[in-house]
């Protein structure tokens, strides 16, 4: 999961940097806000694991990996004007 994860953080860097023009720097503002989602997921990650059956954390987990490319790959051109 986190091999598709990079992968896809991958293209969205390179459709900002390479598409939409943006520096590293505007690049790494805009990705600001999935770094701190991230780090509030985890805090909660041990709260929901205490109450919800694991098996069914992972199934869901798996799940949301899989679909979360999906928009990625559906980009066309035009598409992209932030």
């Amino acid at each position: 999961m986190y091999g598709g994860y990079q992968t896809v953080l991958y293209y969205l860097v390179l459709i900002a940097q390479e598409v939409n023009k943006y520096s590293a720097g505007e690049t790494a503002v805009r990705f600001l806000p999935m770094g701190a989602v991230g780090f509030l997921v985890s805090l909660l990650t041990g709260m929901v694991v205490e109450r919800f059956n694991v098996k069914t954390l992972l199934l869901a987990g798996v799940g949301l990996c899989m679909i979360a490319p999906v928009p990625s790959c559906l980009i066309r051109e035009g598409d992209v004007n932030l």
